[in-house]
């Protein structure tokens, strides 16, 4: 799969592509397009000092068990066949934006539920001279690197039931010296569509002690444990795991977990 080049999942979900010289910002970060919807936009930006050239297309991602994507040819909620973007190549010059559209097109009788793909934005190097330092068996060349964004595209239809239950969290010790103690925490997806929640551990004193971050698990999975390693070497115990709906200060408390050492 393309997207296992040098471009990296990490990139695909910050929605930018960070190298010397290589900077492409993607907004938004990610595309729902709604059940009464047909079509999405985005805009590319050239963040670069250097004239850049980018290939188009759609790859899978499919989410695991440790809630990690990983890239698959097709899997059975693959909005990749249903979805339709233009341009399909770019060029930008230093600071330029250039946007694209998305038309999605549902077969008939799709069941309700959401479907996803990656809308890929991969980086075309020019040309490569082999030109370079000669060796006792031939030469040494730098062909350089890939860089690319992949913004997650989810197609929806109907009416959409999909919630995350917080089943667990346990106190993990650093397996090898250099690591860090970390919580691990089990939820469970139902429904037919993608569940989401923001994840805040605190201490007994109130204090964060590991990065908050966005629970995302798609459709395919149901049970997944996810790590959460600890920024803080000796906090109070008992932690505490709070699921949010969000991360405004308006968000909801959807479930609360005490960890113990």
């Amino acid at each position: 799969m393309r997207f296992g080049l040098v471009l990296a999942v990490l990139m695909a979900m910050a929605g930018v592509s960070h190298a010397e010289d290589a900077l492409l910002f993607v907004s938004p970060l990610r595309v729902e397009i709604a059940p009464a919807k047909q079509t999405a936009v985005l805009t590319v930006t050239n963040k670069s000092s250097k004239t850049k050239h980018y290939r188009v297309e759609l790859t899978d991602q499919q989410m695991n068990a440790d809630g990690v994507t990983e890239g698959v040819d097709t899997f059975p909620y693959s909005a990749k066949n249903m979805l339709r973007f233009m341009p399909r190549r770019l060029t930008l010059e230093p600071g330029q934006r250039q946007v694209v559209r998305v038309m999605a097109r549902r077969p008939a009788n799709l069941p309700d539920g959401d479907y996803h793909t990656h809308l890929l934005f991969e980086e075309e190097q020019p040309a490569i001279s082999a030109a370079t330092s000669p060796t006792a068996g031939g030469f040494k060349m730098d062909i350089g690197a890939v860089y690319g964004v992949g913004i997650p595209v989810i197609v929806q239809q109907g009416t959409l039931t999909g919630k995350a239950t917080l089943t667990s969290a346990t106190y993990a010790p650093a397996a090898k010296p250099g690591q860090a103690d970390a919580v691990t925490a089990a939820f469970l997806r139902e429904g037919n569509s993608e569940a989401s929640a923001y994840l805040v551990l605190t201490d007994a004193s109130g204090v964060q002690v590991a990065t908050p971050r966005i629970l995302r698990l798609y459709r395919e999975v149901g049970n997944v444990a996810i790590s959460m390693p600890l920024t803080v070497k000796t906090p109070q115990f008992p932690l505490k795991l709070t699921m949010l709906t969000d991360n405004t200060p308006q968000a909801t408390v959807l479930a609360e977990k005490n960890v113990g050492k």
